[in-house]
């Protein structure tokens, strides 16, 4: 970027004491490898003390700009056991995945929370780092990561019951409300969140299963 007299007015003469400020930004691309990046401005000028003596002027300052961390969760349902698609009347087990992942920087004070809706069970089978707590009042699910090292994963599986009602009959009910998720970045000490979506029981295609596999059927 180049300011000078052929591009910003006032640039022709500046006055003792008189202040130029000058504005730009810099939109960074995404997925960057690196937590920062350096800013250098250099500025040339001459003082005319007297017209047939000039001196010229340089000066130079830099400054480290840092990226924030985007940490990002994903979330997807596991078919673990029971009738499939859904019965009513019948319990289907899913096995539930939730995973967070950092950014660029390593994250701290890492929480992710999500809650149940009233007719799925919490089992109380689990496996993650951190800890997780369960709430059966408020029916929500709270983990604690801690420590997220930049670019990479940490993972909670758990397990909920579901048994269909005959009003669920033809819809794919939610497993697993929206998620939330809170952090610090490290680097640069400055909050971090993101969220994802609730889990239903439509199991992804991908993982071996027809299209409708979790709409609930009556007996």
């Amino acid at each position: 970027v180049r300011f000078d007299v052929s591009n910003t007015e006032g640039f022709s003469q500046v006055r003792p004491g008189e202040l130029k400020k000058l504005d730009f930004s810099i939109t960074p691309e995404q997925g960057q490898n690196t937590a920062s990046f350096n800013i250098a401005v250099n500025v040339y000028a001459k003082r005319v003390a007297d017209p047939s003596a000039q001196q010229q002027l340089i000066g130079t300052v830099s400054a480290e700009a840092r990226y924030e961390s985007a940490a990002t969760v994903t979330s997807k349902a596991l078919y673990k056991g029971g009738p499939l698609p859904p019965v009513a009347g019948q319990t289907t087990s899913y096995q539930i995945s939730l995973k967070a992942t950092g950014g660029s920087n390593n994250l701290t004070n890492t929480i992710l929370t999500t809650s149940l809706p009233g007719y799925i069970e919490w089992t109380n089978e689990y496996t993650a780092p951190g800890s997780v707590e369960y709430n059966p009042v408020s029916r929500q699910i709270y983990w604690n990561i801690g420590d997220i090292n930049g670019g990479s994963t940490q993972e909670l599986l758990f397990t909920v019951n579901f048994l269909p009602s005959l009003s669920q009959v033809g819809i794919n009910p939610i497993l697993v409300n929206a998620q939330s998720l809170k952090a610090t970045d490290r680097f640069t000490n400055t909050p971090v969140t993101t969220t994802a979506q609730g889990i239903t029981t439509e199991l992804a295609e991908d993982t071996g299963y027809e299209e409708g596999n979790g709409t609930v059927v009556g007996q």
